[in-house]
């Protein structure tokens, strides 16, 4: 079958992230509202201006981790197995093409509504955002204080409609919760942003 999805060479011009911080993205996933047995999934994420760097947190014994040099488009992929060796690879930095061009366009760009509901989540005073499309609907708290979409950066390593779609969002801010609820309105997923750190890695 073809997914349509691609690789391509990373060739786009070299911009800053404009932040240095890192958190714990934590995933729950629901299936007819029962919780998966693989959730929640722990990925933890530090930004620089320059660099990304990604490390699921998995139940294996080995761990993982990716650096993604935006600068100089390379990344680099570190594994330790489960009896502590260590292997690592670098390569060229790629684009993964989503391939989703024959997704109908998003008919009106408001589909992410800004609320005037507001609550704290980890000191940072957070909006609630909700957005729906015909795959299903969900809310996002918004820390509004933290100039910083990692949206945005994750273009730079993934590119398609959902993606782009979101880059057109009219907010900037760090998404501190999240939930999505499926159109068959059974399976949904909850992700909280943990950990937060700002200013350093």
């Amino acid at each position: 079958a073809n997914t349509g999805i691609t690789m391509e060479e990373n060739t786009d011009p070299f911009v800053p992230l404009g932040f240095t911080g890192s958190y714990r993205m934590e995933v729950h996933q629901f299936k007819n509202g029962v919780e998966e047995k693989e959730s929640p999934m722990n990925i933890g994420i530090a930004f620089t201006d320059d660099k990304i760097a990604m490390t699921p947190q998995g139940s294996a014994k080995g761990g993982m981790r990716v650096v993604y040099d935006l600068k100089n488009k390379f990344n680099y992929t570190l594994m330790t197995d489960e009896n502590g060796n260590r292997t690592g690879m670098k390569m060229k930095m790629m684009k993964v093409n989503m391939g989703d061009a024959e997704e109908k366009p998003a008919s009106d760009e408001n589909k992410v509504v800004r609320t005037n509901e507001t609550k704290t989540i980890a000191g940072h005073p957070c909006r609630k955002y909700t957005y729906k499309d015909e795959t299903g609907a969900g809310e996002a708290w918004i820390a509004e204080d933290i100039s910083f979409d990692p949206s945005k950066a994750i273009a730079s390593v993934v590119k398609g409609k959902k993606v782009d779609s979101w880059q057109k969002t009219p907010y900037s801010g760090l998404v501190m919760e999240t939930t999505w609820v499926d159109a068959n309105g059974k399976d949904k997923m909850v992700m909280y942003c943990k950990d937060l750190v700002v200013g350093k890695v």
